[in-house]
């Protein structure tokens, strides 16, 4: 199995900014710089969405307080076997398309989500349960550690990962 990071929502800062400015009076980046964000890491849109200069508040809570993580999108592309599409089919709200390869009995698919799907689709495919098989396991595990890397790991504060002896992890939300 393959995988790789595809596409990421982008934010038009100039534009972003300066209506802000107009019509609340105030950048809605002064938040980034007190944490440290700088505006073109991929977290950074999120962080500023909320427009109250309250980043962490919008990576940690963001699901829990409105739309705010619906808004930001992320793309993944990978050649997976058919149970694992069928899987993150059935076990996620990931929109996935997907193309057989040709003397393969793998897929290429692109998967496709919300921060908020994101985060659901790993809490679920990321545990030990008999019917998540260990391939979607690992995706997901991917998934996560991208995420982390990219300045997304506030998203994940309430979770514990805890490693197995497969070399993957399972995610415990505290």
């Amino acid at each position: 199995m393959k995988i790789y990071p595809l596409a990421m929502t982008q934010v038009h800062w100039p534009t972003f900014i300066k209506v802000c400015q107009e019509e609340l009076g105030y950048s809605p980046t002064r938040g980034l710089d007190e944490v440290g964000i700088k505006p073109d890491a991929p977290c950074a849109f999120l962080a500023a969405i909320g427009m109250d200069n309250k980043p962490l508040k919008q990576l940690r809570f963001g699901h829990q307080i409105g739309t705010a993580w619906k808004h930001v999108r992320a793309s993944f592309i990978a050649v997976a076997p058919q149970k694992v599409l069928c899987q993150l089919d059935n076990y996620t709200d990931l929109q996935i398309t997907g193309n057989k390869i040709e003397e393969s009995s793998d897929y290429l698919i692109i998967m496709t989500g919300s921060m908020r799907d994101w985060r659901d689709a790993i809490i679920m495919c990321c545990r030990t349960d008999s019917r998540i098989h260990k391939e979607i396991r690992e995706m997901m595990n991917f998934c996560l550690v991208y995420f982390q890397e990219s300045g997304f790991r506030e998203v994940w504060h309430d979770c514990e990962k805890i490693g197995l002896e497969d070399g993957t992890f399972i995610i415990k939300v505290r």
